[in-house]
Parts: C-alpha cells; structure tokens; sequence
C-alpha cells in the first residue's frame, strides 16, 4: 500500500516551468515531455512611463509610448488594452502583455490621467 501511494505522488509530481503549472509526466502543448530539457524563459517587460494630460474632448487621443522587452525566446507579441477610441477624463491603468515563443507571458501597467480642465 505504500508503495503505491508513493508511486501515485510521484505520477502526481506538479513543477513550475515559466510561470506554468504543468505535470512531470504529460507532454505539454509544444510536446516537450521531459522537465530537464524545458526551454527557458526570462521575459520581461517595462511600461512606457505613466502619462497625465490634459483633456482635448471627451475622449482624448493618447501617445502611449513603446514597452521595453527583454529576455524573449523568439519572437514576442506585444498588446495592450488601452481604449481604441481615446481615454475619458481620469485614470486609466492600461495593461501591456507580452507573449514570446514559449507561451511565457508578462504583463505591465501604465497608468494614464486624463485632467479636466474648468475655465472660470
């Protein structure tokens, strides 16, 4: 009975691999099947500096700037969610994410300020 229920912890055996929750013994998604030879990842990713600006209508068009990525494998695709159609008077935490070859992913916040202004 022991013997089993150490066999069944070691089939059971849960590693993190680039911020992935995945089991020792099953092929993952890009058929790699032993945990040693897992390629590696160091990506990270900075957000362009925070932005405050003035409002221009009530949506105002924003220059966001370019993330700085480093440490990918491979190519990387780079989003955010910043709204399409110009931010609204206020805050807004745009949320950039960068995904590289690996399905390693990582994400950033920028935030942005949109100030009304009232003429007197």
């Amino acid at each position: 009975m022991n013997a089993m229920r150490i066999t069944l912890l070691a089939m059971l055996t849960v590693l993190t691999v680039s911020g992935c929750v995945r089991s020792e013994d099953a092929l993952d998604n890009a058929g790699f099947s032993d945990p040693v030879n897992q390629p590696t990842s160091k990506l990270a990713i900075a957000a362009p500096p925070d932005i405050t600006q003035e409002a221009r209508a009530r949506s105002t068009a924003v220059e966001l700037g370019q993330p700085s990525v480093d440490g990918a494998s491979g190519n990387v695709d780079i989003e955010h969610d910043a709204p399409a159609d110009g931010f609204p008077v206020g805050e807004t935490i745009v949320t950039w994410t960068a995904t590289d070859e690996t399905r390693s992913r990582v994400m950033a916040a920028q935030r942005v300020v949109i100030l009304s202004l009232i003429h007197i």
